[in-house]
């Protein structure tokens, strides 16, 4: 793990817990594990970390969508958004690749 991606890390602990709003010792539970995790296994690629912390975070925090909220405004955004970019996209010589 790089060194600054530690506190990218915590971060993510904290709005988690923000968000959800445990009781203190389900939060304690899940920070502490999150700690050991990353002093067990610091030199795991960011990647990796994260994607275990975020299995910590749905089982801790008994949630399996932690961004459920978040997926549907990107999505009222994008389908509000939706007739324009398909003219774009119908009306340009080649759909396929103004599409991509």
């Amino acid at each position: 793990m790089r060194h600054e991606c530690y506190f990218c890390h915590i971060r993510t602990i904290e709005k988690l817990i923000d968000k959800f709003k445990p009781d203190e010792k389900v939060a304690a539970n899940f920070i502490f594990s999150v700690h050991k995790l990353i002093e067990s296994n610091w030199e795991r690629s960011n990647p990796q970390l994260a994607t275990e912390i975020h299995r910590m975070a749905r089982i801790h925090l008994s949630n399996t969508n932690l961004y459920a909220e978040e997926k549907l405004e990107a999505n009222d955004i994008l389908l509000k958004e939706y007739p324009y970019w398909k003219t774009i996209v119908n009306e340009s010589e080649n759909p396929f690749f103004t599409a991509a």
